[in-house]
C-alpha cells in the first residue's frame, strides 16, 4: 500500500471526503476547511494529525507501547508494530477504515 492510500484512508476514518472539497496536490490530500483555506492532510508526517487519529480512538481500548524500538500499537484484537509512531498510528488507522467500509457493504 502506498503513502498516499495510506492517506486518503486515515482521511475517510476521520470523516473527510471528497464532498468536502479535497483533492490532490503533488501527492499529498488537500483538504478546503473553510471557504477557499485549504490544509496539507498527511498524517504520516505531520505529528499532530497523527495525534487526531489516535484521538479517535482513545474508546476502543487501544493501547500503546514502545518496545525494542518498535511502537507495538494495539487492542485485544489487533495489533500494528512499526519503528515509526505516526506509520503505525496510521497503519491502524486503515485497518480500521477497511472494516468500516466492509461492513457498509
Amino acid at each position: 500500500m502506498t503513502d498516499f492510500e495510506i492517506t486518503r484512508l486515515c482521511a475517510q476514518w476521520l470523516g473527510y471526503t471528497e464532498k468536502y472539497g479535497m483533492s490532490v496536490e503533488n501527492g499529498k490530500w488537500v483538504l478546503t476547511i473553510e471557504g477557499d483555506h485549504l490544509a496539507i492532510y498527511d498524517p504520516l508526517t505531520n505529528k499532530d494529525q497523527a495525534m487526531m487519529l489516535l484521538e479517535s480512538f482513545k474508546d476502543s481500548g487501544l493501547k500503546l507501547l514502545y518496545l525494542d524500538k518498535r511502537w507495538l500499537l494495539g487492542t485485544q484484537y489487533l495489533r500494528i508494530v512499526d519503528k515509526d509512531l505516526a506509520r503505525a498510528i496510521c497503519k491502524y488507522a486503515v485497518v480500521r477504515q477497511k472494516k468500516k467500509t466492509d461492513l457498509q457493504q
